[in-house]
C-alpha cells in the first residue's frame, strides 16, 4: 500500500528492504521512436541551450515549475522527491499546479537560488539525463 514520498513519484532507483540491505532498480535499454505525437520541449543543464524532444509519458526530466521568479518568470524552480529523480510531463504538470503561482512554461534557465539539494544534479551536461529539464 503507497503510504509515503512513494506515493508522488513515477520512478524509483533504490529501495531499502531490510536493514542495511538496498534493492537498485535498473532501467532495460530499450528503443524509443525518434518521432512522435505530442513530443514536449526538454533542455540540459542550467539554462536552455541544449535542447531535444521527448515522450510526455516517460519520465525523462527532473520537475521544473516556471513564476516563482518575480524578477524573471521563466526561470524555473528545480524540485524533487529524492536526488536524481526523473518525472514525467504530466507529473510535472500536477506538481507545478499544486504550486501556488507555478506553471509550466518555455523556461530560459534555472533559478539556482530556488532548489536546495535538487539543484546538485542540474549542470550544463546535454549527455546526462538527471540533467534534463522540462
Amino acid at each position: 500500500e503507497c503510504c509515503s514520498v512513494e506515493c508522488r513519484v513515477d520512478t524509483i532507483r533504490v529501495v531499502q528492504v531490510a536493514p542495511g540491505v538496498f534493492y537498485e532498480h535498473i532501467c532495460w535499454p530499450c528503443v524509443q521512436l525518434a518521432f512522435l505525437e505530442d513530443g514536449k520541449k526538454i533542455f540540459g543543464g542550467s539554462s536552455n541551450n541544449y535542447n531535444m524532444c521527448a515522450h510526455p509519458k516517460m519520465p525523462v526530466a527532473t520537475e521544473s515549475c516556471c513564476g516563482l521568479n518575480t524578477n524573471n518568470p521563466t526561470k524555473v524552480h528545480v524540485g524533487c522527491e529524492y536526488l536524481g529523480e526523473l518525472v514525467s510531463y504530466n507529473s510535472n504538470a500536477q506538481r507545478c499546479s499544486n504550486i501556488a503561482g507555478a506553471n509550466v512554461c518555455d523556461a530560459s534557465g534555472v533559478d539556482t537560488n530556488s532548489c536546495g539539494e535538487c539543484c546538485c544534479q542540474v549542470s550544463i551536461s546535454n549527455s546526462s539525463p538527471k540533467d534534463n529539464l522540462f
